[in-house]
């Protein structure tokens, strides 16, 4: 096994494939979040961190893990679900125009609309719509993989400017 680390928060481990082992419960192309810590340790891994986020990449010549701390793997956000369109538009008009420089991404999944932002004063949306308060970062990374996109970037701003959208 050899690791490298790119930062504080980031580590890639080779291992060989005799050492599959060491990591049961973890399958090749699939993300975990984990705060098993004796897990963690037997993959020379020594966190503070709560959780973290491990990737597997496997093939003949041997394995690849990849580890950060979750919180610069997802990064913080607030996720507003809304039932229908015209909730949407009328929640971003209550929003006052400072939201406009909020970072925001717009998505639409199983009929209803998501909007995930950075955090800001989005409390006039809750008239409008259900914050999502379970892992509302990760919820945002799970939209991406399996919403539609409707605006990838700045979704607040094109709302606000209602004829953009």
């Amino acid at each position: 096994m050899q690791k490298l680390t790119l930062s504080p928060s980031s580590s890639v481990i080779f291992l060989e494939q005799s050492e599959r082992p060491l990591l049961s419960g973890l399958n090749p192309g699939k993300s975990l979040i984990s705060s098993d810590t004796d897990f963690l340790k037997n993959v020379g891994i020594e966190s503070n961190a709560p959780f973290l986020c491990l990737e597997l990449f496997e093939n003949d010549s041997g394995l690849i893990l990849f580890v950060n701390d979750r919180d610069n793997v997802f990064p913080q956000r607030r996720v507003f679900r809304f039932s229908c369109v015209d909730s949407l538009l009328d929640g971003a008009a209550a929003l006052p125009r400072e939201c406009a420089k909020l970072s925001s991404e717009l998505y639409i999944y199983r009929g209803e609309y998501y909007l995930a932002s950075a955090d800001g004063p989005l409390e006039a949306l809750f008239e409008f719509a259900d914050e999502l308060d379970t892992s509302p970062s990760e919820f945002a990374v799970f939209l991406e993989e399996h919403g539609e996109v409707i605006s990838e970037s700045a979704a607040i701003k094109r709302l606000l400017n209602r004829h953009q959208i």
